[in-house]
């Protein structure tokens, strides 16, 4: 019986994966502020989305957004990662804060370098966020039960001007990009006829209290600058970072 499960969830994500040779379109909600009534470092633009009309929502070739489980993944894993990617936007942005209230203070783990961002504050910002889960040989689309959880590497990037643009790296032991930072959980909320998950939650890692009880964490993100034509990234110290994402399918 065993041998036959096995099977036969073998034989589903092979025959998923046939059938997802291109992108996976989904939706994209980002969240700004928690249950709590406390502001995100990372909030939509506070833009309805055409389809469905809720603040925050994107929706995959709607208004030059791409939101989607990207088919070109790491080791052959289906269906594909997700990324929300509004570089080629003109009229959707993430909003990012980088102040003084959520830079890594010296002495304090994350810690490599002075804090030194391009700006102080609140800024909507041309951007993407993705998360590299296939690299690890995980996939979200292959998770099977709801209340799963799984631990990937995920990047933030944002245009700045024509000749610069920043990575927020929360990608831990991952690419040696920054050792110090910390990935992002993934959640399955429900599964699809296919047995398949087909609703997330992307959050940072929650943090586990003393009585077992867990409450909302924050991500540990190093900002990165990069020239667009070539040159060598610059570090611009570790920040926290948090953020609460919803996925559904489509």
């Amino acid at each position: 019986m065993k041998a036959r499960s096995i099977l036969f969830l073998f034989s589903a994500i092979v025959a998923w994966a046939g059938n997802t040779s291109s992108n996976v379109p989904v939706t994209s909600y980002v969240t700004d502020v928690s249950a709590s009534g406390t502001a995100y470092y990372v909030q939509s633009d506070g833009q309805a989305g055409p389809v469905h009309g809720v603040i925050g929502e994107y929706d995959n070739g709607f208004q030059g957004v791409t939101s989607i489980l990207n088919a070109n993944t790491y080791n052959h894993e289906p269906p594909g990662d997700w990324q929300l990617d509004l570089l080629s936007s003109t009229v959707r942005s993430m909003r990012l804060t980088l102040s003084s209230l959520n830079e890594v203070p010296a002495g304090q783990t994350g810690y490599t370098v002075p804090p030194n961002p391009p700006f102080m504050g609140t800024q909507n910002l041309v951007s993407k966020i993705e998360e590299k889960c296939t690299a690890i040989s995980l996939d979200l689309g292959t998770m099977n039960h709801v209340g799963q959880t799984i631990i990937c590497p995920a990047i933030f990037r944002f245009n700045w001007s024509s000749t610069t643009f920043y990575r927020a790296y929360m990608t831990g032991s991952w690419g040696g990009y920054a050792p110090e930072s910390t990935q992002i959980q993934i959640q399955c909320n429900s599964l699809g006829s296919n047995g398949f998950c087909n609703d997330w939650f992307v959050d940072p890692i929650p943090v586990v209290n003393a009585d077992g009880t867990t409450s909302p964490g924050q991500a540990i993100g190093r900002l990165v600058s990069f020239p667009v034509h070539n040159g060598a990234e610059t570090n611009h110290g570790d920040f926290y970072m948090t953020f609460h994402v919803h996925i559904t399918r489509p």
